[in-house]
């Protein structure tokens, strides 16, 4: 048995994503950096690093499971549309396909109990998402022609796989608060803003990646294209900028105010030791957050529109697919972001997990991505 084919069925080089998904929801909600993962989960002998790991798994294989199963359910559209599909190809079964995506699919939602109990649901949900999406989304073929499917098979479809990037987030995010909560899921809070403008601008971005790839198959819409550039710079930028408004407004103030009293110490008098000291620790939260999270957003921007503006000039299927590829290995960046915003002590853990669009980069060489 040949391996390529089925790294080609599984989108082999997104899957690390899905790792950052579930690590950056984990981080964003428990606040607890490293450390907190060796430490005790309320009275029991179970760490957070037990089931952080399980949800991983479980959600990469959910992934896996939902590629395979897409391919599946597209074959006939691929055949007509000659896409270097590996079932299309023959490298790979209808039932081998069939296979992978059932024990991905069951397999991850199964698995998903054994990290979050009662809050599994999420992982079922996402099954559930999966095979609406590959179902609204499949067309039809008639003879040797494609018949794509109806416009509002496709914005609800485009929601469904968004909401399935929501739910992969949502599995680290409920990790996360559980073990806020010392284990106890009654205890469990969700009340913190923070995570909801983190859910709500994964939710946003890709909704925009979506959009994309509804072009992905015929190319053309350039009046979509160049719509879709200026409303993927909201999620991009508006949520992280209003986390960061909210997790450090005092220190922004703090900065602000101290910026203001040297000035004027300058033109008139000196700074006492107290000053000085707050100052140089409240910039210093802010170069170890705001900063490296401000210039991932900026690599992002760029890798996106960059992208978004070569099809805009040629709007081939192969240069809209362009976007979306790099929008889905990109988002990596975004939720770094969030992670090194979300507490001072996360530099080490955002860079980490940024560093994994490098490992997608190199997987990408072999295979496709969408």
């Amino acid at each position: 048995m040949k391996l390529l084919p089925y790294l080609k069925l599984i989108r082999i080089p997104n899957l690390p994503t899905v790792f950052v998904d579930v690590c950056a929801g984990y981080f964003v909600a428990s606040r607890s950096g490293l450390a907190g993962l060796s430490e005790p989960i309320g009275r029991s002998d179970i760490t957070p690093m037990q089931p952080l790991i399980i949800l991983i798994i479980s959600a990469m294989l959910l992934y896996a499971g939902g590629m395979a199963n897409n391919d599946l359910q597209h074959e006939e559209k691929d055949w007509v549309l000659k896409k270097p599909r590996p079932i299309v190809q023959g490298l790979i079964s209808s039932r081998s396909a069939f296979i992978v995506s059932i024990v991905g699919i069951f397999g991850g939602a199964l698995l998903a109990n054994f990290a979050l109990g009662g809050m599994a649901w999420i992982a079922y949900a996402i099954a559930i998402c999966i095979y609406a999406y590959n179902s609204l989304s499949k067309g039809r073929r008639v003879d040797t022609s494609y018949i794509p499917p109806k416009r509002w098979q496709n914005v609800l479809g485009s929601v469904l796989m968004s909401l399935c990037r929501v739910g992969s987030v949502g599995m680290g995010v409920a990790l996360g608060a559980l073990v806020r909560a010392d284990g106890k899921q009654g205890d469990i809070d969700l009340s913190d803003p923070v995570i909801w403008i983190f859910l709500g601008t994964t939710l946003f971005y890709f909704l925009c990646v979506m959009s994309a790839s509804l072009l992905e198959d015929f190319g053309g819409g350039k009046r979509a294209l160049r719509a879709l550039a200026a409303a993927v710079l909201v999620p991009i930028w508006t949520g992280p900028i209003l986390l960061a408004w909210l997790v450090y407004s005092d220190s922004y103030n703090e900065a602000a105010a101290w910026s203001y009293q040297s000035l004027t110490v300058w033109l008139t008098g000196s700074m006492n030791t107290d000053e000085i000291a707050l100052a140089r620790a409240t910039w210093g939260t802010l170069a170890r957050t705001v900063v490296p999270a401000g210039a991932l957003l900026v690599a992002l921007t760029l890798l996106v529109q960059s992208r978004i503006w070569r099809a805009v000039k040629d709007p081939k299927p192969r240069n809209v697919g362009m976007i979306v590829k790099w929008s889905i290995l990109g988002h990596v960046l975004l939720e770094s972001a969030f992670v090194l915003q979300t507490h001072r002590e996360f530099l080490p853990i955002g860079i980490a997990l940024a560093s994994v669009f490098v490992l997608c980069t190199f997987l990408g060489r072999f295979t496709y991505s969408t």
